[in-house]
């Protein structure tokens, strides 16, 4: 019989690092989904989406960051 792996607790850093890339995960998703109901209308548009996305995600989380931490533990 295979026995489970046992996963240890992830220490202060591991943690913030999970939080910071649950984040940008989840600021990412938010610019993939504005960037297809937001027009472009100039050279700087998809700056503008990716700032707003990461603006929103950081503001409102949308609860994406908090899974991934979650499921760390």
């Amino acid at each position: 019989m295979i026995e489970p792996v046992e996963q240890a607790a992830p220490s202060a850093p591991d943690r913030a690092g999970l939080r910071e890339a649950g984040a940008a995960f989840e600021a990412l998703m938010l610019q993939q989904i504005l960037g297809n109901i937001l027009p472009e209308t100039s050279a700087f548009g998809g700056l503008a989406t990716q700032a707003l996305a990461r603006q929103l995600a950081a503001d409102s989380p949308f609860g994406i960051a908090t899974m991934l931490k979650t499921q760390a533990r």
